[in-house]
C-alpha cells in the first residue's frame, strides 16, 4: 500500500504501449489512473490534467462509460478541492 511511485512508473509505461500501438481506449484508461494517483496525492492540478486527456480521448472515440467516468473523476476533484476532511470516491 502506498507505493505510489511505482504505480506511476507502470501506469506511465502502459500509457507510453497504449499509444505506440494506438490503443486509445487503454490509453485513456491509463490516463485516468495516473490522474487517480495523482489525486491521492492531492495534486489536484495534475489531476485534472490526467482527467481531461481521458475525457478527450473518450469522447473522440465515443466510449460513453469513459467519457461519464471522466466526468464524475472531475467532479470529484473539484468537490474536494481545498476539502482535506472528506474522502471522495473515484471511478
Amino acid at each position: 500500500m502506498g507505493k505510489y511511485n511505482t504505480a506511476v512508473s507502470y501506469y506511465e509505461q502502459a500509457l507510453a504501449i497504449f499509444q505506440t500501438i494506438g490503443n486509445k481506449e487503454s490509453e485513456a484508461a491509463a490516463l485516468g489512473n495516473l490522474g487517480n494517483v495523482y489525486y491521492s496525492w492531492g495534486e489536484y492540478d495534475t489531476a485534472v490534467s490526467y482527467f481531461e486527456q481521458a475525457l478527450a480521448i473518450f469522447q473522440t472515440i465515443g466510449n460513453k462509460a469513459g467519457e461519464a467516468a471522466s466526468l464524475g473523476n472531475l467532479g470529484t476533484v473539484y468537490a474536494s478541492w481545498g476539502n482535506t476532511t472528506r474522502s471522495h470516491f473515484l471511478l
